[in-house]
C-alpha cells in the first residue's frame, strides 16, 4: 500500500474513537464537503522512508449530508525508486458518528482512525491516521498537505504543529519532506 493506503484518503473524515491511537484533538464542527477535493502531501511524520513523490489525494462523494457516507478516493504519485507513476482508487465508507467529530474510516475493508487536526480548508491541512489493528503509536502517521503542489505549509507553521503533536500526543519523529512541484510532478 502506498503511504498507508494513500494516507487513508486524506480528506475522508475526523476524530478518533478508541484508545488504540493517541487521543487526538480533532477539529470541531468540521465541514467535510469543504475539506474534500484535492490535497497534495508535502511532508510526513512516520516510521517508514519516503518512497513516493508527487502524492495527491482526492476525495469526492455525492452524498455528504447523510450517513453512512460513501466516497471515492483516488491517490496518484510517483515511485521514487523507479519513477513510475501510480494511481490507486479506493472506496471509502464513513459509517457514522458515535460522538460528534469522532469517526472511523473504512478503506477497502480495513479500519483506520483518522483525525483532521488542523485545516483552513483553503490552503493547508494537518491530519493523522492510525490503523485500528495495533496499539502502537509507532504506527501513527501525520500528514502535512496543501491545496497546491507549489505552496507547501510554511516551515514555521510545521515546527509549531510538530511541537504540539509531540507535546500533546507523544508522537515523535522527523518531518520528512515529500517532493512536490509543478515541474517534477
Amino acid at each position: 500500500m502506498h503511504i498507508l493506503s494513500a494516507i487513508v484518503l486524506l480528506s475522508s473524515c475526523v476524530g478518533l474513537i478508541t484508545a488504540t491511537c493517541p487521543a487526538f484533538e480533532y477539529m470541531p464542527a468540521i465541514n467535510l464537503p469543504l475539506h474534500a477535493g484535492d490535497w497534495y502531501i508535502h511532508g510526513l511524520i512516520n516510521e517508514n522512508p519516503i518512497s513516493s513523490a508527487c502524492i495527491k489525494v482526492s476525495l469526492s462523494s455525492n452524498a455528504w449530508g447523510s450517513f453512512p457516507v460513501s466516497a471515492r478516493g483516488t491517490v496518484t504519485g510517483r515511485n521514487t525508486t523507479n519513477l513510475e507513476e501510480y494511481t490507486e482508487e479506493y472506496d471509502v465508507r464513513v459509517p457514522g458518528i458515535s460522538i460528534p467529530g469522532r469517526w472511523t474510516v473504512d478503506v477497502d475493508g480495513e479500519q483506520y482512525e483518522y483525525a483532521i487536526l488542523h485545516t483552513d480548508y483553503v490552503e493547508y491541512s494537518l491530519t493523522a491516521t492510525c490503523p485500528l489493528s495495533t496499539n502502537s503509536t509507532k504506527s501513527v502517521e501525520v500528514q502535512f498537505a496543501s491545496r497546491t503542489n507549489e505552496r507547501p505549509m510554511p516551515m514555521a507553521e510545521i515546527e509549531i504543529l510538530m511541537a504540539k503533536i509531540k507535546d500533546s500526543y507523544g508522537v515523535t519523529g522527523t518531518f520528512k519532506r515529500v517532493l512536490q512541484s509543478a515541474i517534477s510532478c
